[in-house]
């Protein structure tokens, strides 16, 4: 990566997998496939976006945030919803920044920063954050929403998280979409496109697999295709 700004490497260097992953993948061969695809997914994207930024193209679609944006729990990376998403909306370059773990204050302080420094011309930004600040800051996951809209493009589509079952992941996105109305961000909104986890789920119980991604696609091209709302005060 010789020649890349400090941000771009930043976002470009490969994760550690999270002490859950750590722990769990010994004992189970669900986790332990997780583990092994976040080296592998993470490489693929990396070499996938320093190719694009090698020959930058206007209208590059960029993915940031966390494993779901790597596309982890897939059978290949090009099962995730980013080539799928790319190719819905005539995208001709991909520029994942995304990470494994990442947290939305990842996405402010690596991913975005990475995106700064890059030369893309009118990069068409997507983004899915905020499940791992759940498992953190169960209590209070909106207070995380302001920060997040406030750093991404005003052309950012974001997907609200995975909701099923979750009391405190469907107040997230209550949040998340009241929030983006009011900032004009467009909203992929998961929720309406993952009816359940029933044949989505990876070998992890905790991922999408092939199945599953083809929800997130289908948000993704939803929100793109809608003209965003913008909430005014009279």
């Amino acid at each position: 990566m010789d020649g890349h700004p400090d941000a771009v490497v930043a976002a470009l260097t490969p994760p550690e997998p999270g002490r859950a992953v750590r722990i769990l993948s010994p004992l189970l061969s669900g986790v332990a496939h997780t583990r092994d695809q976040i080296a592998e997914f993470h490489t693929y994207w990396s070499d996938h976006a320093l190719t694009a930024l090698a020959d930058p193209r206007p209208g590059a679609l960029v993915v940031l945030g966390d494993s779901l944006a790597q596309g982890i729990g897939a059978s290949d990376p090009q099962l995730g919803y980013p080539h799928q998403v790319a190719t819905a909306i005539g995208a001709n370059q991909i520029v994942n920044l995304s990470r494994s773990g990442a947290k939305i204050a990842d996405v402010c302080d690596v991913q975005l920063p990475a995106l700064g420094a890059t030369e893309l011309v009118d990069p068409i930004v997507i983004c899915t954050v905020g499940s791992n600040d759940l498992l953190g800051l169960p209590a209070r996951p909106g207070r995380l929403i302001g920060p997040l809209l406030e750093a991404l493009p005003p052309s950012a589509t974001i997907a609200t998280i995975p909701d099923i079952a979750s009391l405190t992941a469907k107040r997230f996105n209550r949040q998340l979409r009241t929030r983006a109305a009011s900032t004009g961000h467009r909203v992929a909104d998961l929720s309406r496109h993952l009816p359940s986890w029933s044949g989505r789920q990876a070998k992890d119980r905790f991922h999408p697999n092939d199945i599953g991604y083809e929800c997130w696609t289908a948000a993704f091209v939803a929100a793109r295709t809608a003209q965003p709302t913008i909430l005014t005060n009279p």
